[in-house]
């Protein structure tokens, strides 16, 4: 989970973070703090074209974001210094300077703000404080009190609309965005070990918001097995994301009245071969153990979900998922195949599979959390269609169905197998 922490010069940001970060780390959590590209790795004449300086920093804010999303093992929380919020700020700023037109403006905040990597923050933190607090702060410690490019009244007030322009438009967006000013009360100093106490505890409850998984769900359908008729899949699909229903998790797990929509996606390369997995000996569902698979995917989460854009729900959720459980693939496309109803237990009543197939790029590798939990990580190989029908009755039940609907494998008898679902 990444969670930036931006704003206005001499706030008190940095000075946060270190106590911040102090804390989870002693907490034992598992925390990135990456090094502040604006700061420590800038070349050196580039802070002279403020539009270059801040393009080349939101190009490394995504970068470091896109690093840690797909590190084979990842932190479990980051402190971004400056991401694509900030990013979004200083346009907002350039065009009030008109260093950048309202339209190349518009166009640079649409692609930082693209769902594919603006959902991976978690929140921001937007530190504030007036012009005369962060001069004060600036020449506290200083022999000369010459003001500078950026040190100076008029630009730390336009910088200040700035920030609280991009906040007022962008709050659905990077939602949370918690500003916080730091400014000076009279001739008192903040207490900055408070301002981090408040933010650890804001950072707490949206972790353990964000852990509590909230399940898209539908009314159980009627049509059963491998399902590809258009008019049937195009109502079903449409009735759930018009009107999306989230449950808890342990809710819809303890209730027959309602299925899991759980998008699963076959894997397959330029190629034209498909990633097949095989899963562990050992693990929560017996029957599956040592199953192949030629399907990846897992439930469709709240977090998938954006009014903007609800009928990409499955989408998202399929390449989040994807890139959850194998590191190193890109998705080029997604192509609806169509949907799995499995009901010949109660288990398998619960969950309703909306299946695709996606074009992916890059070399593949099983994430750790993956291998230890459901496929081996040397299980992973491509395999031409041919290959994976000579190997059918070692498949799990839904990529049975997939390996005979779409690649005519036969099967032992007119069964798909034993039920996916373990019974209960």
């Amino acid at each position: 989970m990444i969670f930036e922490f931006t704003g206005s010069p001499k706030a008190g940001k940095s000075t946060i973070i270190g106590i911040v970060c102090h804390f989870f780390r002693r907490a034992k959590f598992r925390i990135g703090q990456p090094a502040e590209g604006a700061s420590l790795r800038l070349p050196p004449d580039l802070k002279d074209d403020w539009l270059a300086f801040n393009t080349w920093s939101a190009a490394y804010a995504l970068t470091t974001i896109l690093e840690d999303c797909h590190a084979g093992d990842p932190d479990e929380l980051v402190i971004l210094d400056r991401g694509l919020f900030d990013a979004t700020a200083w346009m907002h700023y350039l065009a009030s300077q008109e260093n950048i037109s309202v339209k190349d403006r518009d166009t640079i905040v649409s692609f930082l703000t693209l769902d594919l990597w603006r959902q991976r923050q978690a929140g921001v933190f937007l530190f504030v404080a007036d012009h005369a607090t962060s001069l004060f702060r600036e020449k506290s410690d200083k022999i000369s009190t010459k003001t500078g490019r950026a040190m100076n009244k008029d630009v730390l007030n336009e910088l200040l609309q700035s920030y609280a322009q991009a906040a007022n438009s962008l709050q659905d967006l990077f939602h949370p965005v918690v500003r916080i000013d730091t400014s000076f009360v009279g001739d008192r100093q903040p207490c900055f070990q408070r301002i981090a106490y408040e933010v650890t505890n804001r950072m707490l409850r949206r972790l353990e918001d964000m852990s509590v998984q909230e399940l898209l769900v539908t009314d159980p359908i009627d049509a059963t097995g491998m399902i590809t008729d258009e008019s049937t899949v195009n109502a079903t699909l449409e009735k759930v994301v018009q009107n999306p229903r989230f449950v808890p998790r342990d809710k819809a797990e303890g209730d027959i009245g309602m299925q899991q929509l759980v998008p699963y996606a076959l894997l397959s390369n330029s190629e034209g071969k498909y990633l097949r997995l095989r899963r562990r000996t050992t693990g929560e569902r017996k029957e599956l153990a040592g199953k192949l698979s030629i399907l990846v995917g897992g439930h469709a989460e709240r977090k998938d979900w954006t009014k903007e854009n609800p009928g990409g729900v499955f989408e998202q959720c399929l390449r989040r998922e994807v890139s959850e459980e194998i590191i190193g693939l890109s998705v080029n496309s997604l192509r609806r195949l169509g949907l799995i109803n499995d009901v010949r237990n109660n288990v398998g009543s619960k969950h309703l599979a909306v299946v695709y197939q996606a074009n992916v790029g890059g070399t593949a590798a099983v994430r750790r959390q993956t291998a230890d939990k459901e496929f081996g990580r040397e299980s992973l190989v491509w395999k031409s269609p041919a290959e994976i029908c000579a190997e059918v009755d070692d498949l799990d039940p839904w990529s049975q169905l997939v390996a005979s609907k779409f690649f005519g494998a036969k099967l032992r008898d007119k069964d798909s197998g034993p039920s996916l679902f373990v019974k209960e």
